[in-house]
């Protein structure tokens, strides 16, 4: 569901001329469930149990039961499973006894922002509905170039393979579990913004590999372009994170500030991951009250589906729900809104 505010409205959230928006960090909350308009119980319409195989190996091996509205189940205390990014594995879902047609699905939230809508993030499906109890089978190839926890949703549906991972569907169940692509750098390359003459501290952390966490390029562990002026980098906590702190002190301008990390983990056979990060740093905060028409960027921090654009218009029957195409704003024609 999209959430539309005028602009007036959000204005009130910004803080220190910076604002983030934001839901439970992905990959353990935020996420909307599927949505079935009835239940599916009296048919079988369920998952009893979900499998990953990678080879000869299983990887992920969960029987579970009838989950009540909304029929979409976090199985959080479920080992992840450890799959191996750039190999094909198959994933088997078994239904409910009964004598009808069903489908399934996976996606997984590659870009860890809270959804699973990106273009590369449904990674199977089957090719026709099979008979209960089934096993419906597909296989799907993790991408390469992502490692860490990601979320991991399988949607099961009565006559129909689901092709989305929230909207409605008659009847049916969805389970979600955490699977590892491997050591990496969790953080999200986008950094928060910094306000000139004002004090920023953020760290940038490693996941998923052999502890202690071995972080390049000492004595100012960035190895490639900058940080903002004023701002520094140094290694803390255990397992070491990389921390950058200080008062930033010039505005970034057209581009953010630009910088990339590396670091070793302590395996037997060690990983090396580099990534890049974007730092934007915008002019001192505005007085209070600030008004924003968002007609120009002042550089919000967005996270997750939030965006600037002209308004859309939304209607919905079930449950009865509409949102205006036209932002009312007095004195604007651009019609943009964050939404």
């Amino acid at each position: 569901m999209k959430a539309i505010y005028s602009s007036a409205i959000l204005a009130l959230l910004v803080v220190a001329g910076v604002s983030t928006l934001s839901a439970q960090s992905p990959p353990h909350g935020g996420y909307q469930n599927a949505i079935y308009s009835s239940s599916g119980q009296q048919y079988g319409f369920w998952i009893t149990r979900v499998r990953i195989n990678h080879g000869a190996s299983t990887l992920l091996d969960n029987a579970s039961g009838f989950t009540a509205a909304p029929y979409n189940t976090f199985y959080s205390g479920v080992t992840p499973a450890n799959l191996v990014p750039g190999t094909s594995h198959q994933m088997i879902v078994n239904f409910a006894t009964g004598s009808w047609s069903m489908g399934a699905s996976a996606w997984i939230d590659y870009d860890n922002n809270g959804d699973f809508l990106g273009g590369n993030e449904r990674v199977g499906w089957m090719s026709a509905m099979v008979a209960q109890p089934g096993p419906g089978t597909f296989n799907f190839t993790p991408i390469t170039g992502v490692g860490g926890l990601r979320r991991l949703r399988v949607r099961v549906a009565y006559n129909a393979v689901p092709n989305h991972p929230t909207t409605n569907l008659s009847f049916g169940e969805c389970e979600d579990y955490l699977i590892n692509l491997g050591f990496a750098i969790a953080t999200d390359s986008n950094l928060p913004t910094g306000a000139q003459g004002t004090a920023y501290t953020t760290d940038i952390v490693a996941s998923n590999g052999t502890a202690p966490y071995n972080w390049q390029g000492n004595p100012t562990y960035i190895m490639s372009g900058s940080l903002p002026p004023g701002l520094s980098a140094s290694v803390v906590g255990s397992p070491a994170r990389l921390r950058i702190s200080g008062t930033p002190t010039t505005p970034s301008g057209g581009s953010p500030y630009t910088f990339s990390v590396r670091v070793i983990d302590s395996a037997a056979s060690p990983e090396t991951v580099n990534k890049t990060f974007f730092i934007t740093v915008v002019p001192p905060p505005a007085a209070m009250p600030f008004m924003d028409t968002f007609s120009a960027s002042v550089g919000w921090q967005l996270q997750g589906p939030w965006a600037i654009a002209p308004a859309q218009a939304f209607t919905r029957s079930s449950p009865a729900q509409s949102e205006p195409g036209t932002d009312y704003t007095p004195g604007t024609t651009d019609n943009r809104i964050l939404g």
